[in-house]
């Protein structure tokens, strides 16, 4: 059985396992500082084999936000300068050994030796000094690797000894895939890493749920079934890596997909089940690629069950590329990392009993393919599609951010956005760098309802998060943004944040359905589609929901602008509405549609025209704001609208079976044409009043066929600026110019 000392720094505790019994021992210590003074947090781990030869000794680090490790000085004269988490050394001859630790305190370096004493080793026996019974044990013990085989590949094992002999049995096995079934606990002693060029799959026995411990760099392919599983940081190394629904773990420090300062093929991680990650609160949770590495393939990582993360607030890294940092002052080392394939990074925890990560896709590495962050349920400081040096994180391909799922709505499997950290397509929230984000292809954001900038059922505070399609970013492609009932702040195609100058190349599309955006005093809490540059064009389209407003004059938009609004929008600001493009050229097509609608707006604005459609029921203007100042008026197909205050339409209007209700001053400045329509004017109304100052009046400013006009009396006196021409209407009884 193997003798176990651990010492931990603070305290001065040694513990001793020798057999069933628990004995504290306090240590002798010859540092140069004294012990209990120690700035470091660390542990101090002896492990002693079988036969008391050789003693591993390991130190495991604990990182703190004021210390910064810088080298680590072995006894025989070796430096660490980076991988700080566990220091292993194995000794073969009892002694004290010191271990120099150089670092950094609030930005001082200092140093401090750590002395280790060995004194339980034996000296190795020669082979004449080993008993004839010893030997036949030896013997004993190779032969009965053989029986542990049960049944084709599949190993059982009891305890750590047995692990370690079927390890290595099937490392010499011609056959690339084998089980091991778990009958007992297995304990610290062996560290499973899989083996080399196999893939190993390892389960309890039915009805229980065994122990094992994993070792930091993984050598081969592995399925964990049905086991409790801990580990400290863990490296993939690019090895196939699954942790069933079955499983319960604990991984202390960062899970990486990719390798420990190198590169790997590729990564397929996927965890299940219930456990936690990072429980030790390092920088890095998730890492999906490499640490200081590359990957030349695709990145696959899925976690997805009951998993907890960290105990942090915030300021913790859950992404999908590589990452070249780990900790306060640890710095990028040799050529900028990169991901040759696709990156895909999905998510689905609870979003209670775990802290919120900042969850990114691109993290200063450079994707050749594609992005794709699918966050199903969780707790997140932000979704970000990049993030940190623009000059580093570059997607030569598509980002895709999926933030909630359909299947939950409703429930209390939400995704919760923290503090006011958006949902980001391209690019970041806050870009001080001065250079822009670049992305080759299209970017989508898609949210669902389980998306929720508050407690969810809740009140929203001023600031809650929003969704961004592109921000200090420019796109090569597209911007589509698909909100489904989401409960935010606000949607935002394109945006500059503290760097300017973000562009969309492409259209942007912005597809609401059903949204709740809100903030705790309900200003522009909406849709502002264009606060940049869009090259092409912008289509927003709203089917339901409630908003403050939408707001299309914030930016420059080099091709047309669309508007269109279906079902039952409610607009919360009542000085707030729906405009289009800034721009009041004609040329400039800017486009409101009211498709099958039933809505209410204080005002509209900024239109070339504005279409009111099959069986719509809209009222636009209030007591405080006109109903309109736009172009062209056009109300069919058994549409109506209602207008408050002042309508005021600077081109035509055309309606064929549609309604208007005019509570207010109605002006018409170009031509008039309606065909089997309503009109009802309620105060004063002017038609082709764009030609008033034209003394000849000679212009057919009004034609009206099968029309019913309704005058009622106000304090001025209607007028037709020019000729009309009348066929079967009834009431055109005005004063005509």
């Amino acid at each position: 059985m193997n003798l176990t000392k651990r010492a931990t720094a603070w305290f001065l505790t040694l513990v001793m396992i020798l057999g069933l019994v628990s004995q504290t021992v306090f240590a002798e210590e010859t540092t140069n500082l004294p012990f209990q003074t120690s700035l470091l947090q660390y542990e101090v781990l002896q492990e002693i084999n079988k036969d008391k030869t050789e003693s591993a000794i390991s130190l495991e680090f604990t990182e703190t936000e004021t210390i910064q490790l810088e080298k680590v000085t072995l006894p025989d004269g070796t430096e660490k300068t980076e991988n700080f988490a566990v220091i292993a050394y194995t000794v073969s001859e009892n002694g004290k050994y010191e271990f120099v630790v150089d670092y950094f305190k609030d930005g001082i370096e200092q140093e401090e030796m750590i002395q280790v004493e060995v004194t339980e080793l034996l000296e190795k026996k020669t082979e004449e000094e080993i008993p004839t019974e010893e030997k036949e044990n030896l013997t004993d013990f190779e032969t009965t690797s053989n029986m542990l085989q049960a049944e084709g590949n599949t190993y059982k094992v009891s305890s750590a000894d047995e692990l370690t002999r079927v390890l290595e049995q099937i490392g010499k096995s011609q056959e690339t895939e084998a089980t091991i079934v778990l009958n007992a606990d297995i304990g610290n002693d062996v560290k499973f890493v899989g083996v080399v060029n196999k893939s190993i799959t390892v389960k309890s026995t039915d009805g229980q749920k065994h122990a094992l411990t994993l070792g930091s760099e993984l050598v081969g392919d592995i399925t964990l079934d049905n086991v409790k599983v801990t580990a400290g940081t863990l490296y993939c190394s690019g090895y196939r890596t699954i942790f069933t629904e079955n499983c319960e773990f604990t991984i202390s420090g960062t899970l990486y997909g990719g390798g420990n300062s190198k590169t790997v093929s590729s990564v397929y991680v996927k965890i299940n089940g219930t456990g936690k990650i990072n429980t030790s609160d390092m920088e890095n949770v998730v890492v999906g690629g490499s640490y200081k590495g590359s990957v030349d393939g695709d990145i696959y990582v899925e976690l997805v069950g009951n998993i907890s993360y960290g105990n942090n607030e915030g300021g913790n890294y859950l992404i999908g590329t590589n990452k070249a940092t780990a900790y306060g002052g640890d710095r990028p080392s040799g050529t900028p990392l990169y991901v040759g394939g696709n990156v895909t990074l999905i998510l689905d925890g609870p979003a209670t009993n775990t802290r919120p990560q900042n969850i990114v896709g691109a993290y200063n590495s450079h994707v050749k393919g594609n992005v794709t962050v699918q966050v199903k349920a969780g707790y997140a400081t932000g979704i970000e599609g990049m993030r940190e040096d623009p000059t580093q994180s570059i997607v030569d391909g598509d980002i895709h951010i999926i933030a909630g799922d359909s299947a939950y709505a409703g429930t209390d499997r939400i995704v919760r956005i923290g503090a006011n950290w958006d949902i980001i397509g391209a690019g970041e929230k806050i870009n001080l760098t001065g250079n822009l984000f670049q992305v080759g292809g299209n970017v989508t954001v898609d949210t669902y309802e389980n998306v929720w900038g508050w407690d969810k059922d809740g009140t929203p505070e001023s600031d809650p998060p929003g969704i961004v399609g592109a921000e200090s970013a420019i796109v090569g492609g597209n911007v589509t943004i698909n909100a489904n009932g989401s409960h935010l702040e606000d949607i935002i195609g394109v945006d500059d944040s503290a760097t300017t100058g973000s562009i969309v190349n492409g259209d942007i599309i912005i597809n609401a359905t059903d949204i709740d955006l809100r903030n705790s005093y309900n200003y522009q809490s909406g849709i502002i589609p264009v606060y940049a540059t869009a090259r092409k064009d912008v289509t927003v389209n709203l089917d339901g929901g409630s908003l403050s407003g939408i707001y299309g004059y914030g930016g420059t938009v080099n091709g047309n602008m669309e508007i269109n609004i279906t079902g039952s929008p409610v607009f919360t600001d009542d000085e707030a509405g729906v405009w289009g493009v800034n721009n009041t050229d004609t040329k400039e097509r800017s486009v409101l549609n009211f498709d099958k609608a039933q809505t209410s707006i204080p005002i509209v604005g900024y239109f070339t025209e504005m279409n009111v459609t099959n069986d719509s029921d809209v009222t636009l203007g209030n007591k405080k704001k006109n109903a309109f100042n736009i172009y062209d008026v056009n109300i069919n197909t058994n549409a109506k609208l209602t207008t408050n205050k002042q309508a005021y339409s600077k081109g035509a209007l055309t309606m064929d079976h549609g309604t208007w209700i005019a509570n207010g001053y109605l002006y018409v400045t170009t031509a008039t044409n309606t065909n089997n329509s309503e009109i009802v004017m309620n105060d004063y109304a002017a038609f082709g009043y764009g030609y008033k100052d034209n003394s000849a009046y000679d212009k057919t400013v009004v034609t009206s066929i099968d029309d019913t006009y309704t005058f009622n009396q106000c304090n001025y006196v209607d007028k037709i600026y020019g000729n009309a021409v009348i066929t079967n209407s009834n009431g055109m009884y005005l004063y005509q110019l």
